[in-house]
C-alpha cells in the first residue's frame, strides 16, 4: 500500500512521510507504547512518534494525507508485510 519494502522503509529519514503515516496509524488503532513504534520504525526518540501523530492529527500535508487515506482503507485483519511491499507491518 505504501510501496516501500522493510529495508527501504528502515533507511528513511526518521521524520518521512510514509514514517509517520504509519505511526499515526498505529497509534490510532493500536495500544502500542510510543518507544515500541519509535525503535519499530526506527524514528529516533520516543518522542519524534509524539510529533509525529501530532501533526498528522493538526495539519498533514499533501502527500501525508494521501498516505492516511491508503491507509484507512485498510482493516487490521488484512495488514501484513509483502518482500516487496510494506501493506501494513505484520507486528500489528
Amino acid at each position: 500500500m505504501i510501496g516501500l519494502s522493510e529495508a527501504a522503509l528502515v533507511q528513511l529519514s526518521k521524520g518521512a512521510a510514509p514514517k509517520v503515516v504509519l505511526a499515526w496509524w498505529l497509534r490510532q488503532r493500536m495500544a502500542v507504547p510510543l518507544r515500541w513504534v519509535s525503535e519499530r520504525l526506527a524514528m529516533g526518540h520516543y518522542t519524534g512518534v509524539t510529533q509525529a501523530v501530532s501533526r498528522m492529527n493538526r495539519q498533514p500535508g499533501r502527500r501525508l494525507q494521501v498516505l492516511r487515506r491508503k491507509l484507512e482503507r485498510l482493516r487490521t485483519g488484512e495488514a501484513r508485510w509483502s518482500r516487496r511491499v510494506v501493506i501494513v507491518p505484520e507486528w500489528l
